[in-house]
């Protein structure tokens, strides 16, 4: 792949940019990337399959970053839901124990 400073142009490319840009014109085939692409249609190609496939990478880590808090938002309900219920059964059993002492103290 080409790179290119942004130093500017020398008198002696000043001349070449023309003759440059007229042979990539026979090869646009109405491709408006290739009006800012400085390298080759196959430079082209391959850094546009290079995109698509980190497009995809991205796409793919974005699912599992949402399906992972989607977890985690599920895993602190269920905590919570856990806490709750057993808060509930400490009452329930706080008040099983004074129902029991009520009624030994009612027969006794």
């Amino acid at each position: 792949m080409k790179v290119f400073s942004s130093a500017p142009f020398s008198h002696a490319d000043s001349h070449a940019a023309p003759q440059k840009a007229k042979a990539r014109t026979s090869h646009m085939q109405g491709n408006l990337h290739m009006w800012l692409w400085p390298g080759t249609p196959a430079e082209l190609e391959e850094a546009q399959k290079e995109l698509s496939l980190w497009e995809e990478k991205g796409t793919h880590y974005f699912k599992e970053e949402a399906c992972l808090y989607c977890a985690r938002l599920e895993g602190e309900k269920m905590e919570k839901d856990f806490y709750s219920l057993e808060k509930r059964v400490k009452n329930l059993r706080l008040e099983h124990r004074q129902l029991l002492s009520l009624i030994i103290s009612r027969r006794g």
